[in-house]
């Protein structure tokens, strides 16, 4: 699983997402129980939602969310930012919120009750 990361790492230095998601992808699949497993999901979800697949992006955030560690920040931004591509306003709002509660001095959090505001928040 390591080395798989660590291959993964290098495709994203080299300017290579799609290689990289592929080696995250393959290191999930053969390698599903293990932590590296579990801590790649935001940069799959990163990965999927800059590819065009908010979808797919949405699920692996949320995938991260369901057991949150380190990560958790980025992973809630990240699936804010699969709402809106999808459109799911209220639960971006809801989402947005989330963040603002839990993160109160979150590096996003100016940008987010910008987005708030505009989703109709106070």
């Amino acid at each position: 699983a390591a080395s798989l990361r660590k291959a993964a790492r290098s495709e994203l230095a080299l300017g290579k997402p799609r290689a990289a998601l592929a080696l995250y992808e393959k290191l999930r699949a053969t390698h599903p129980a293990s932590s590296e497993a579990h801590t790649v999901l935001p940069t799959v979800g990163r990965l999927r939602l800059d590819l065009g697949d908010a979808s797919a992006a949405l699920r692996a955030f949320d995938a991260y969310l369901n057991r949150p560690g380190t990560l958790a920040p980025e992973a809630l931004s990240g699936k804010i930012r699969a709402l809106r591509a999808l459109g799911q306003r209220s639960a971006e709002r809801a989402a947005v919120e989330q963040y603002l509660a839990r993160y109160p001095k979150g590096l996003e959090r100016p940008l987010l009750e910008r987005r708030l505001a505009e989703l109709g928040g106070p």
